[in-house]
């Protein structure tokens, strides 16, 4: 999300395989104004000189957003909204899983790198008193959901994963409960 002028606007970048899930978003935020559009990059990325392709659905700088805005920023760095904790949900979860988790091992990551360490353990014990979801947090402020909480990951997040999301889930009986070595 960036504020640009008086109002904010939204964007959001998704990879090729990703696509389903750019446009379901934006049919979701449909009654803003929300758009997909491909983009072909014009410059290779320097790390691997790769021109990479995505989906980006952009919300047009809207007054609705304001209040949203100042939720999610702080003197123009993104935060965690804590103040919306109360509307936190497996859909919640599982949207921030699609956007930013992947499989690890048999289990789970989130990027929450760009947050602080006390904002990700704040988040953490959330997770462990709404959800009862064990995580713990990689030096690079990574969550990642702790092996014996990975079924009951998986069973809050499905029925919100939209088919074509479906491949960063792991399949239940792989997950082994339990198994030492847990993060």
């Amino acid at each position: 999300m960036d504020k640009y002028h008086k109002s904010p606007i939204i964007s959001c970048a998704h990879g090729i395989k990703q696509r389903e899930y750019c446009e379901y978003k934006t049919e979701i935020f449909n009654n803003l104004g929300a758009h997909c559009k491909y983009h072909k990059r014009h410059i290779a990325d320097k790390r691997n000189n790769k021109l990479y392709e995505d989906y980006t659905m952009y919300i047009p700088a809207n007054p609705a957003l304001k209040s949203w805005y100042d939720s999610f920023y702080k003197d123009k760095v993104k935060c965690i909204p804590f103040n919306l904790f109360k509307y936190f949900t497996p859909v919640s979860l599982a949207f921030m899983y699609m956007d930013d988790g992947s499989k690890i091992g048999n289990s789970y990551q989130i990027a929450t790198n760009c947050f602080t360490k006390e904002e990700i353990t704040k988040f953490r014990i959330f997770l462990l008193e709404k959800f009862n979801l064990e995580t713990s947090m990689f030096k690079s402020h990574v969550l990642y959901i702790k092996q014996c909480s990975a079924n009951r990951f998986t069973e809050l997040v499905k029925p919100y994963i939209i088919p074509s999301m479906q491949y960063k889930l792991q399949s239940l009986n792989h997950v082994n409960l339990g198994k030492s070595g847990d993060r």
